[in-house]
């Protein structure tokens, strides 16, 4: 029997030569006390890469999975160096 526990969500923009703009979803979870992080999902960002879209987009993957986005916490940064500790 497994032990897993969602821990996070993690994405990260991906920006293509094609000037085609992605999303890279990441989940970060324990399973049986170990750490562990896998690649969940790509969102193509068809209209922009604004909040509102960036919310949209990774809600409608959330319900394709059956998962509820409205059961979720969220944090967004912008890698400011006030969160990378610089």
């Amino acid at each position: 029997m497994f032990l897993i526990t969602l821990i996070a969500w993690m994405m990260d923009e991906s920006t293509f030569r094609s000037i085609e703009n992605n999303c890279i979803v990441y989940v970060r979870y324990l399973k049986n006390f170990s750490l562990r992080t896998a690649f969940y999902g790509l969102i193509c960002m068809e209209e922009d890469s604004s909040a509102d879209n960036i919310v949209k987009r990774i809600c409608e993957l959330w319900k394709n999975d059956g998962l509820v986005p409205s059961n979720t916490c969220w944090l967004e940064t912008d890698n400011a160096s006030t969160f990378k500790g610089m």
